[in-house]
Protein backbone atom coordinates (compact mmCIF):
# COMPACT_ATOMS: atom_id res chain seq x y z
CA UNK A 1 0.00 0.00 0.00
CA UNK A 2 1.24 3.43 -1.13
CA UNK A 3 1.62 5.66 1.90
CA UNK A 4 1.99 9.82 0.95
CA UNK A 5 3.86 11.60 3.03
CA UNK A 6 3.38 15.56 3.09
CA UNK A 7 6.28 17.84 4.16
CA UNK A 8 5.52 21.20 5.16
CA UNK A 9 8.35 23.22 2.83
CA UNK A 10 9.99 26.20 4.59
CA UNK A 11 9.82 29.18 1.96
CA UNK A 12 13.26 30.15 2.78
CA UNK A 13 15.02 27.08 0.88
CA UNK A 14 13.00 28.08 -1.87
CA UNK A 15 15.00 29.23 -4.82
CA UNK A 16 14.78 32.98 -5.61
CA UNK A 17 12.79 32.92 -8.90
CA UNK A 18 10.20 30.44 -7.90
CA UNK A 19 7.58 33.40 -7.58
CA UNK A 20 6.03 32.75 -11.61
CA UNK A 21 6.55 28.97 -11.21
CA UNK A 22 4.68 28.71 -7.95
CA UNK A 23 2.24 30.84 -9.08
CA UNK A 24 1.22 28.52 -11.99
CA UNK A 25 1.42 25.76 -10.15
CA UNK A 26 -1.34 26.94 -7.81
CA UNK A 27 -2.82 28.68 -10.66
CA UNK A 28 -3.38 25.01 -12.37
CA UNK A 29 -4.34 23.37 -9.65
CA UNK A 30 -7.10 25.86 -8.83
CA UNK A 31 -8.51 26.90 -12.32
CA UNK A 32 -7.10 24.58 -14.66
CA UNK A 33 -6.60 25.99 -18.04
CA UNK A 34 -7.95 29.20 -17.14
CA UNK A 35 -5.94 32.33 -18.00
CA UNK A 36 -5.41 34.23 -15.16
CA UNK A 37 -2.96 36.82 -14.37
CA UNK A 38 -0.89 37.32 -11.35
CA UNK A 39 -2.01 40.13 -8.91
CA UNK A 40 1.44 41.97 -9.24
CA UNK A 41 1.46 41.61 -12.91
CA UNK A 42 -0.66 44.14 -15.01
CA UNK A 43 -2.97 42.99 -17.29
CA UNK A 44 -2.63 43.83 -21.00
CA UNK A 45 -5.58 45.69 -21.96
CA UNK A 46 -5.69 45.92 -26.25
CA UNK A 47 -7.37 49.34 -26.95
CA UNK A 48 -6.09 49.65 -30.67
CA UNK A 49 -8.34 50.51 -32.89
CA UNK A 50 -7.98 49.35 -36.13
CA UNK A 51 -7.27 51.71 -39.05
CA UNK A 52 -5.53 53.88 -36.28
CA UNK A 53 -2.18 54.32 -38.42
CA UNK A 54 -3.84 55.38 -41.49
CA UNK A 55 -5.96 58.04 -39.21
CA UNK A 56 -2.96 59.66 -37.52
CA UNK A 57 -0.87 59.92 -40.93
CA UNK A 58 -4.24 61.11 -42.59
CA UNK A 59 -4.35 63.98 -39.44
CA UNK A 60 -0.69 64.19 -39.92
CA UNK A 61 -1.08 65.25 -43.63
CA UNK A 62 -3.93 67.20 -42.78
CA UNK A 63 -2.18 69.77 -40.51
CA UNK A 64 0.85 69.58 -43.12
CA UNK A 65 -1.97 70.87 -45.69
CA UNK A 66 -2.64 73.70 -43.65
CA UNK A 67 0.54 74.77 -42.64
CA UNK A 68 1.72 74.41 -46.63
CA UNK A 69 -1.88 77.01 -47.68
CA UNK A 70 -1.12 79.21 -44.45
CA UNK A 71 2.88 80.07 -46.34
CA UNK A 72 1.31 80.56 -49.88
CA UNK A 73 -1.27 82.87 -48.58
CA UNK A 74 1.58 84.56 -46.60
CA UNK A 75 3.55 84.36 -49.91
CA UNK A 76 0.89 86.41 -51.48
CA UNK A 77 0.52 88.93 -49.54
CA UNK A 78 4.18 89.53 -49.49
CA UNK A 79 4.53 90.14 -53.15
CA UNK A 80 1.84 92.61 -52.40
CA UNK A 81 -1.20 91.30 -53.60
CA UNK A 82 -4.42 92.03 -51.51
CA UNK A 83 -6.63 89.40 -50.64
CA UNK A 84 -10.09 90.15 -52.24
CA UNK A 85 -13.39 88.57 -50.72
CA UNK A 86 -12.87 85.77 -53.07
CA UNK A 87 -9.20 84.99 -51.44
CA UNK A 88 -10.84 85.08 -47.92
CA UNK A 89 -13.50 82.07 -49.06
CA UNK A 90 -10.08 79.95 -50.56
CA UNK A 91 -8.32 80.30 -47.70
CA UNK A 92 -11.20 79.63 -45.26
CA UNK A 93 -11.87 76.83 -47.45
CA UNK A 94 -8.54 75.52 -47.06
CA UNK A 95 -7.64 75.83 -43.50
CA UNK A 96 -11.33 74.50 -42.27
CA UNK A 97 -10.93 71.37 -44.17
CA UNK A 98 -7.74 70.73 -43.16
CA UNK A 99 -8.87 71.21 -39.29
CA UNK A 100 -12.00 68.84 -40.16
CA UNK A 101 -9.90 65.78 -41.84
CA UNK A 102 -7.80 66.29 -38.48
CA UNK A 103 -10.61 66.69 -36.28
CA UNK A 104 -12.32 63.58 -38.40
CA UNK A 105 -9.33 61.10 -37.82
CA UNK A 106 -8.52 62.08 -34.36
CA UNK A 107 -11.62 61.61 -33.19
CA UNK A 108 -11.73 58.05 -32.93
CA UNK A 109 -8.76 57.56 -30.92
CA UNK A 110 -10.40 60.39 -28.18
CA UNK A 111 -13.80 58.25 -27.51
CA UNK A 112 -11.55 55.65 -27.45
CA UNK A 113 -9.51 56.75 -24.56
CA UNK A 114 -12.74 57.69 -22.94
CA UNK A 115 -13.44 54.10 -22.63
CA UNK A 116 -15.89 53.65 -25.44
CA UNK A 117 -16.38 49.94 -26.83
CA UNK A 118 -14.86 49.60 -30.73
CA UNK A 119 -18.49 49.32 -31.93
CA UNK A 120 -19.52 52.14 -30.29
CA UNK A 121 -16.36 54.56 -30.94
CA UNK A 122 -17.33 54.01 -34.65
CA UNK A 123 -20.74 54.58 -34.49
CA UNK A 124 -20.52 57.84 -32.60
CA UNK A 125 -17.99 59.11 -35.23
CA UNK A 126 -20.12 58.09 -37.25
CA UNK A 127 -22.89 60.62 -36.18
CA UNK A 128 -20.67 63.49 -35.19
CA UNK A 129 -18.97 63.77 -38.55
CA UNK A 130 -22.55 63.04 -40.63
CA UNK A 131 -23.53 66.22 -38.11
CA UNK A 132 -21.08 68.30 -39.22
CA UNK A 133 -21.00 67.87 -42.85
CA UNK A 134 -24.32 68.46 -43.36
CA UNK A 135 -24.51 71.53 -41.19
CA UNK A 136 -21.28 72.69 -43.15
CA UNK A 137 -22.87 71.88 -46.23
CA UNK A 138 -25.76 73.65 -45.50
CA UNK A 139 -24.26 76.75 -44.12
CA UNK A 140 -21.49 77.43 -46.98
CA UNK A 141 -23.23 79.22 -49.11
CA UNK A 142 -24.29 81.68 -46.30
CA UNK A 143 -20.81 82.02 -45.39
CA UNK A 144 -19.53 82.78 -48.80
CA UNK A 145 -22.35 85.36 -49.40
CA UNK A 146 -20.75 86.94 -46.14
CA UNK A 147 -17.28 87.41 -47.52
CA UNK A 148 -18.38 87.51 -51.68
CA UNK A 149 -21.33 88.90 -53.50
CA UNK A 150 -19.67 85.86 -56.17
CA UNK A 151 -21.88 83.41 -56.75
CA UNK A 152 -20.62 79.41 -56.26
CA UNK A 153 -19.31 77.36 -59.36
CA UNK A 154 -21.80 74.89 -59.68
CA UNK A 155 -19.81 73.45 -62.36
CA UNK A 156 -16.73 72.21 -59.48
CA UNK A 157 -19.10 72.14 -56.42
CA UNK A 158 -21.66 69.88 -57.68
CA UNK A 159 -19.87 66.67 -58.02
CA UNK A 160 -18.42 67.80 -54.43
CA UNK A 161 -21.95 67.87 -53.01
CA UNK A 162 -22.91 64.80 -54.35
CA UNK A 163 -20.32 62.42 -53.51
CA UNK A 164 -20.81 64.49 -50.02
CA UNK A 165 -24.03 63.25 -49.48
CA UNK A 166 -22.94 59.71 -50.27
CA UNK A 167 -20.64 59.65 -47.87
CA UNK A 168 -22.73 60.71 -44.85
CA UNK A 169 -25.17 58.23 -45.91
CA UNK A 170 -22.56 55.24 -45.49
CA UNK A 171 -21.87 57.43 -41.93
CA UNK A 172 -25.30 57.27 -41.22
CA UNK A 173 -25.38 53.73 -42.16
CA UNK A 174 -21.91 52.75 -39.99
CA UNK A 175 -24.05 54.24 -37.05
CA UNK A 176 -27.34 52.36 -37.20
CA UNK A 177 -25.00 49.33 -37.97
CA UNK A 178 -27.39 48.46 -41.32
CA UNK A 179 -26.78 46.71 -43.95
CA UNK A 180 -22.68 46.40 -42.86
CA UNK A 181 -21.19 46.25 -38.96
CA UNK A 182 -19.52 49.28 -37.73
CA UNK A 183 -16.45 49.71 -38.69
CA UNK A 184 -13.46 52.41 -39.64
CA UNK A 185 -14.07 52.38 -43.32
CA UNK A 186 -16.49 54.90 -43.11
CA UNK A 187 -15.24 57.04 -41.44
CA UNK A 188 -11.73 57.00 -42.70
CA UNK A 189 -13.37 57.59 -46.22
CA UNK A 190 -14.98 60.37 -44.48
CA UNK A 191 -12.12 62.15 -43.20
CA UNK A 192 -9.73 61.20 -45.93
CA UNK A 193 -12.34 62.80 -48.51
CA UNK A 194 -12.75 66.14 -46.81
CA UNK A 195 -8.89 66.79 -47.21
CA UNK A 196 -9.25 65.55 -50.69
CA UNK A 197 -12.18 68.76 -51.13
CA UNK A 198 -9.57 71.29 -49.67
CA UNK A 199 -6.28 69.63 -51.79
CA UNK A 200 -8.38 69.57 -54.94
CA UNK A 201 -9.55 72.98 -55.05
CA UNK A 202 -6.65 74.31 -53.67
CA UNK A 203 -5.01 72.55 -56.79
CA UNK A 204 -7.52 74.01 -59.18
CA UNK A 205 -7.45 76.86 -58.12
CA UNK A 206 -3.53 77.72 -57.65
CA UNK A 207 -3.24 79.95 -60.67
CA UNK A 208 -6.36 81.88 -60.41
CA UNK A 209 -5.17 82.83 -56.40
CA UNK A 210 -1.87 84.59 -57.25
CA UNK A 211 -3.92 86.73 -59.91
CA UNK A 212 -5.71 89.88 -58.68
CA UNK A 213 -9.09 89.34 -57.64
CA UNK A 214 -9.89 87.15 -60.74
CA UNK A 215 -12.38 84.34 -59.80
CA UNK A 216 -12.11 80.92 -61.82
CA UNK A 217 -14.72 79.55 -63.79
Amino acid sequence: MLTLKFVEADPRTWPTNSGPLIWNLARRAAFGSAKIHPPDQPRDIDMELPGTAYLYTLATLSMTFVGFCAIVIVLRQTIGKELSGWHVVLMRLYIETGFWAAAFSMLPALLALCGLPHAAVWRTSSIVIAVVMMSYGATYPLRRRAMTAQPVPLRRWLPIVTVSLLIIVSLLCNAAGVPFESGVAPVAIAATWTLACGAGIFLLALTAFWQASKTPD
